[in-house]
């Protein structure tokens, strides 16, 4: 068998074993897939949330922490200023050390506003009805 005859055999087999075995496709809106997962979390057991809001709630979490780490980091260069002693090369060093600070506070406070914003135009824009506009009918005929 040539090379050329044993590359169109492999690529008609994978062709076909694709076909074959795959499976079709549903598309879902959100507001099914919450249901999902509200029926998932329901029958587990586990509290029944929002994806969103999980999400939502795992940002805001993780910006709090970073935000906590940029004021310890803006006290230690407050107090590394203050125990310089007069000291150049320890000033400049404070000196830094506060004006990161302060640019990763600026740019945490944004990143928060920027969620803020995201999160709460997602929960407009979605409602009740998962985004789907009153009196629709999904999935009927």
């Amino acid at each position: 068998m040539s090379k050329k005859t044993t590359t169109i055999v492999i690529f008609s087999l994978a062709v076909f074993c694709f076909l074959i075995f795959s499976q079709s496709c549903l598309a879902y809106s959100f507001k099914d897939v919450t249901g999902f997962f509200q029926q998932t979390a329901g029958e587990t057991g586990l509290k029944q949330s929002d994806p969103a809001a999980i999400v939502a709630g795992i940002i805001n979490v993780a910006l709090g922490i970073v935000g906590v780490a940029f004021v310890v980091l803006f006290i230690y260069g407050g107090v590394l200023w203050m125990t310089s002693g007069g000291e150049e090369k320890k000033i400049s060093q404070a000196k830094k050390i506060l004006e990161y600070a302060v640019i990763g506070l600026v740019i945490v406070v944004g990143a928060y506003a920027i969620t803020f914003f995201v999160t709460s135009a997602i929960e407009q824009s979605t409602g009740p009805t998962g985004g789907i506009p009153p009196g629709t009918v999904v999935g009927g005929s």
